[in-house]
């Protein structure tokens, strides 16, 4: 037997005995609204770009009845982009790596007797045994999930079914399906949404002002910033410095009234200074997420190969273009301004810097627009 033989049949075995120990125990939806306060967990233990795609999904549920209380489970990643959004009671931060660990963390959350869990896991083809062993653990006598064709849905008590055209879905419109439970409209759930406090914003804003400025603002004027996004979460995303030196040399002399900040991971940060060097541009400290996002949160535009940061514009509404694989439409930036470009090929590197051209100059015909309205406004 191969080995991906024996992890399959050790992983199907494993999931079998799980779902062996959730069995038994479900009971009726709760009548959420009978005056009872009732506690439920939402399961987020997976990427930051999954959890800023919830931000909609997740203060819906906490907000939809008076006597309901919602906590998150969360990685310590993408713990953070929970901060500040109203309709969340407590965010449990802990390492979920695998079903063991799964099931000691689930009967550590037990004494909190969740009246349900709901997994917010919802594109997987099946449901991971991590997240049964959760569901298992906490001994929650209700749990949601998706349901449809998805192989071990039966560990759910109440699947929730796909949303309509789900070929086309958006991964937000699938996490909105999870509303239904709850007596609300999956169509009626919002969009993403990220909070940033004051402090993060007047930091973000010192270090646009800190910047380069550039050429052709004019005194006095904003000039148009744009964050460029050099970093992303796998090596296959990784789109090389030279496609962005290209990106910079483009911005310099066909829009000088563009103010560049490079973001990057904290770990890349001699190689994008030096990228920053060479473009002129600069690249602002973001120690944490938090820094990140305050930036993106006051920038005109946004140009990233990295979902996390175009999932952060959308949330946001800030436009965006962001660069992606094909067949991953259904992780691109959310009812947002802008566009996506895709590769040509499986890794990103197969798309030129050329070809990304075009949707860069729009990106900078909405950054201005948005400008010129906040100059109006104020």
């Amino acid at each position: 037997m191969s080995d991906n033989r024996v992890r399959r049949a050790w992983r199907d075995a494993t999931l079998g005995g799980i779902t062996r120990l959730v069995g038994g125990r479900a009971q009726p939806m709760p009548r959420w609204d009978d005056g009872t306060p009732r506690r439920v967990l939402f399961l987020r233990h997976d990427r930051i770009g999954d959890m800023l795609m919830s931000t909609g999904i997740i203060p819906a549920l906490g907000r939809a009845h008076p006597r309901l209380t919602l906590d998150v489970l969360a990685t310590p990643a993408n713990a953070p982009a929970l901060d500040g959004i109203d309709g969340v009671g407590e965010v449990l931060v802990h390492r979920v790596r695998g079903p063991r660990e799964a099931l000691r963390v689930g009967r550590l959350l037990r004494p909190r007797g969740y009246d349900a869990v709901v997994d917010g896991l919802v594109l997987n083809g099946r449901v991971i045994t991590r997240t049964a062993a959760l569901l298992a653990g906490t001994g929650a006598p209700v749990r949601i999930g998706m349901g449809g064709a998805r192989q071990q849905a039966h560990v759910y008590t109440h699947p929730v079914p796909p949303p309509p055209d789900p070929d086309r879905a958006h991964h937000v419109e699938w996490l909105a399906q999870l509303a239904a439970p709850f007596g609300l409209d999956p169509r009626a759930v919002p969009r993403p949404t990220l909070a940033v406090t004051a402090d993060e914003a007047a930091r973000a804003a010192a270090a646009w002002r800190a910047g380069r400025r550039a050429p052709d603002a004019g005194e006095g004027a904003e000039p148009v910033r744009l964050v460029v996004n050099v970093s992303a979460g796998s090596w296959h995303r990784r789109w090389p410095d030279g496609h962005f030196a290209e990106v910079l040399g483009h911005l310099a002399r066909r829009h000088p009234d563009v103010q560049v900040a490079l973001l990057s991971e904290p770990g890349e940060r001699d190689a994008v200074a030096a990228l920053a060097a060479a473009g002129g541009v600069d690249a602002p400290a973001t120690p944490t997420l938090r820094d990140a996002l305050a930036l993106v949160a006051a920038a005109a535009g946004v140009f990233t190969p990295d979902p996390s940061l175009a999932h952060a514009a959308a949330a946001f509404g800030t436009p965006c273009v962001s660069l992606m694989l094909p067949g991953t439409g259904r992780f691109g930036p959310y009812r947002t301004p802008g566009e996506v470009v895709f590769s040509p090929g499986p890794l990103l590197p197969s798309l030129d810097a050329a070809a990304a051209l075009p949707a860069l100059d729009r990106l900078v015909a909405l950054a201005r627009a948005a400008r010129g309205r906040r100059a109006a406004e104020r």
